[in-house]
């Protein structure tokens, strides 16, 4: 199961450092193919022509209408079969089988902790991101959480230099800050990271499967 940074303090200490040119991202290489906001750009909320801020370029991934299956209750039916089949090359699981690892995802991803993202320049407040309750939005948080469960079953591939989708996610959200596309409340525009599955969302699979007991 992905990791939590246990502290506000603590995340704040791996994500950031203060210097006399103000804050910077500290994740990523200066010369990252990733990207990063430069300091002159989170330094007092400036946004400026100057400022580079860049969403990784991954491609892939399923979109929300797939993640959100694995948030519905009661017992798995076809349409749900159907999808972990799909999402994790299950061809030639019986029924029994389907239900099983649909149980397994399901229950993994309702058991993601809560994750806290933070702003690097330390103008908007701290916001709780909750897979299975960003799942269940209407808005853009859909497409948040989409994103990030890509990331964390291996959609996208390896993820250097960033650790593991808890660092990803960090990284863009920071730079949707510093881009206005979120804000104290969530991310407000989506679009950049819904590049990612639109028109190719059958290009990659995951390469990962969680293990359990299936449905209780």
């Amino acid at each position: 199961m992905p990791k939590v940074e246990k502290t506000q303090q603590n995340a704040r200490r791996k994500f950031l450092i203060q210097s006399s040119a103000g804050v910077a991202i500290t994740t990523l290489p200066a010369q990252s193919v990733w990207g990063a906001c430069n300091t002159s750009g989170l330094s007092g909320g400036s946004r400026s022509a100057g400022t580079v801020c860049i969403i990784p370029n991954v491609i892939g991934g399923r979109s929300p209408g797939s993640w959100t299956k694995f948030v519905d209750s009661g017992s798995p039916a076809n349409v749900h079969r159907n999808k972990v089949r799909e999402l994790f090359s299950l061809n030639g699981y019986d029924q029994t089988q389907l239900n099983t690892e649909y149980c397994n995802v399901r229950t993994y991803i309702r058991g993601l902790p809560t994750l806290t993202l933070i702003d690097p320049r330390g103008i908007v407040s701290d916001v709780s991101f909750n897979v299975e309750s960003y799942l269940n939005d209407s808005g853009p948080e859909k497409n948040f959480a989409a994103y990030y469960l890509n990331a964390l079953f291996g959609f996208y591939g390896p993820l250097a230099p960033l650790a593991d989708a808890d660092e990803l996610i960090q990284h863009v959200w920071s730079v949707m800050l510093i881009k206005g596309d979120a804000n104290f409340t969530g991310p407000t525009n989506t679009a950049d990271l819904e590049f990612a599955w639109e028109g190719r969302e059958n290009s990659t699979t995951s390469a990962y499967l969680p293990s359990g007991s299936g449905c209780s």
